[in-house]
C-alpha cells in the first residue's frame, strides 16, 4: 500500500515538472535571459532580474547589490521600491530593495537611472533588456553566474558611514593582535 501511495505521488510529482515549464516561477514571473548595460554605475545586479507579466503589462524585477539604491527612474517617472529582500549569499547583512521596472516591449532596449542615497546623491544610466520566454532557458546557470558577479564586485567596507561605527571596524586591529601574540609565543618557545 505504502509503495503504491509513493508511486502516485512520484509520478504526480513527474508529471508537474514536465507539464509546467521550469522557467515559471511565482506565477507569472519568468527567468529570462536578460542583458543589462551601464557605463557609469558599478551596481550590480544581487539577483538575477525577472520578467514579470501582469495584467498584460511588463515588468522587470531588479535587486541591486547596494542597499543604498533607493530609487529608479525611468525618463521623467521616479519608481520606488515594492518590497525589500534579505540577501541570499552568507556574510551579506541588511535589506535590499526590490524594484518593479516597466517594460514597455520584450526585445527592446530600457533606458533608465538607478539612484543611491548617500553624500553624493549619485545617478547613474542603465539599460536593460528583457526577450520572449524562453522555455529552454537554463536559470541556474545565470544564477551562479550572477552570484559570482557579485562577489568580484562588493567592496569591503570597515566603517558604514550611515550607522556609525559598526564592530567590523576592529577586525584588522583585532587580527594584528592576535599574530603579534603569535609571533610572540613562537619567539619565546624557540628563545628557550
Amino acid at each position: 500500500m505504502k509503495k503504491t501511495v509513493l508511486s502516485i505521488v512520484l509520478a504526480s510529482v513527474l508529471m508537474l515538472v514536465l507539464f509546467v515549464p521550469a522557467f515559471a516561477l511565482d506565477g507569472w514571473k519568468y527567468a529570462v535571459d536578460y542583458t543589462i548595460k551601464t557605463e557609469t554605475g558599478i551596481q550590480k545586479l544581487f539577483l538575477p532580474a525577472m520578467l514579470i507579466e501582469r495584467d498584460g503589462k511588463y515588468y522587470a524585477e531588479l535587486v541591486f547589490n547596494d542597499p543604498e539604491v533607493d530609487k529608479l527612474y525611468l525618463g521623467d517617472q521616479e519608481i520606488l521600491p515594492v518590497s525589500t529582500r534579505k540577501s541570499p549569499y552568507k556574510n551579506y547583512t541588511g535589506k535590499y530593495n526590490v524594484f518593479e521596472l516597466p517594460i514597455a516591449a520584450l526585445g527592446e532596449d530600457v533606458e533608465f537611472v538607478l539612484h543611491t542615497r548617500g553624500n553624493n546623491l549619485e545617478t547613474d544610466k542603465y539599460v536593460i533588456n528583457m526577450p520572449e520566454v524562453d522555455p529552454n532557458f537554463d536559470a541556474a546557470a545565470q544564477l551562479e553566474a550572477v552570484k559570482a558577479d557579485n562577489f568580484g564586485a562588493q567592496s569591503l567596507r570597515f566603517y558604514d558611514w550611515h550607522v556609525g561605527m559598526s564592530s567590523s571596524v576592529w577586525g584588522p586591529f583585532v587580527f594584528l593582535a592576535i599574530e603579534a601574540l603569535a609571533i610572540y609565543v613562537i619567539g619565546k618557545k624557540l628563545g628557550k
